[in-house]
C-alpha cells in the first residue's frame, strides 16, 4: 500500500468506509450491485475492490451490476486503470450491466463504455434502471448460460465477435488485422462455441478491413478455424472489394467446410439470406 493511500484510510473514520463498501452488496444470489458515489476516488473504488473480494468466492460466477446515475463526471486516467482491475473477475462475470443517467454526459457514457468492454466478456449499457435490473434478472434466473447468451442478442454488444442467431456467429474483422486483436476475437470466438456442442454458421465481415492481415494474424485464424472446422457448418464471407476477395480466398482457404462470398452491395443481408437459404 503506498503512503497516499495509507494517509487516506487513516484520515477516514471507519464508518465512512463501511458506508461506501455498503454500496457493494448482492441483490440477489448471484447479482452483485455497486452504487458509485458522485465524485469517486481513487480510494473508493479501492474499497470496491476489497470488496468485492470479501464476497466473491473464486468459485463463484455471477452478474455485476454497476449503478452510475449519481456520477457527475468522466473519471480520470488513474481511476480508468483502477476500474480496469475488474478484469480479475473477467471469467467469473456472466454479464455486466451499466446504468448511466439518460441526462448525464455523453462522456460518462464513452468513459463506462470503454472501461467496461475491456474488463468483461459480455456487457450492455442502459440509461434506464428498472430495465436494466429487470434484465440482468432475467438473465441470472436462466441457469444454462448458453440460453442466457441467447435470450437477447443485445447482450453482447460492441464486440466484434458476437451470436447474431443460435447458430449464426458474426465475426467482424479489424480495419487493420493484428496479431494482439485477432487473438481477442478469436478468445472470444472460442468462447462462444465451448459454450455448447452444436454446429454454426459463421459470417466473416471483411467490409471494415483495410489492409491484409500479418503472418501473426494468419497463423491465429488458421489454427482457430482448424480446431473448429468440424462445427462450422459454411461461411459466408462479406468482402469491400475485388483485392479484398482475392486476399480472402487465398488466406481463408479451407477455413469451413463450404463459402461463399458477398460484396458490399449486398453485404449482410445477402449472407444471412444465403445461411438461411442452406437451412432450409
Amino acid at each position: 500500500m503506498n503512503l497516499k493511500t495509507r494517509r487516506k484510510i487513516e484520515n477516514t473514520s471507519e464508518e465512512k468506509i463501511e458506508a461506501i463498501k455498503k454500496r457493494v452488496s448482492y441483490y440477489k444470489d448471484d447479482i452483485i450491485i455497486y452504487k458509485q458515489l458522485p465524485l469517486p476516488t481513487a480510494f473508493d473504488h479501492k474499497l470496491f475492490f476489497e470488496k468485492l473480494k470479501e464476497i466473491v468466492k473464486p468459485e463463484n460466477k455471477f452478474y455485476l451490476f454497476i449503478d452510475l446515475r449519481e456520477v457527475l463526471g468522466k473519471p480520470n486516467s488513474e481511476l480508468r486503470e483502477i476500474l480496469k482491475n475488474i478484469n480479475y473477475y473477467k471469467e467469473q462475470i456472466i454479464h455486466c450491466c451499466v446504468v448511466v443517467d439518460s441526462k448525464v454526459s455523453a462522456l460518462i457514457k464513452v468513459a463506462a463504455k470503454i472501461v467496461i468492454r475491456e474488463s468483461v466478456n459480455s456487457y450492455s449499457i442502459h440509461s434506464d434502471f428498472d430495465e436494466a435490473l429487470e434484465k440482468i434478472s432475467s438473465y441470472s434466473n436462466v441457469k444454462n448460460i448458453e440460453h442466457v447468451m441467447n435470450t437477447d442478442h443485445a447482450i453482447l454488444p460492441d464486440t466484434s465477435v458476437y451470436l447474431h442467431d443460435n447458430d449464426i456467429i458474426i465475426w467482424e474483422g479489424n480495419p487493420i488485422p493484428e496479431g494482439s486483436k485477432t487473438e481477442k476475437l478469436s478468445r472470444e470466438f472460442k468462447r462462444i462455441l465451448d459454450l455448447s456442442d452444436h454446429s454454426f454458421y459463421i459470417v466473416f465481415d471483411l467490409r471494415k478491413v483495410k489492409t491484409p492481415p500479418d503472418a501473426e494474424t494468419r497463423a491465429i485464424l488458421k489454427k482457430t478455424f482448424k480446431d473448429y472446422k468440424h462445427r462450422l457448418l459454411h461461411g459466408c464471407v462479406i468482402v469491400p472489394n475485388t483485392f479484398m476477395k482475392i486476399t480472402a480466398k487465398l488466406v481463408m482457404k479451407n477455413y469451413f467446410n463450404s463459402t461463399s462470398y458477398h460484396t458490399k452491395m449486398n453485404g449482410m443481408e445477402g449472407a444471412l439470406n444465403e445461411i438461411n437459404s442452406i437451412k432450409g
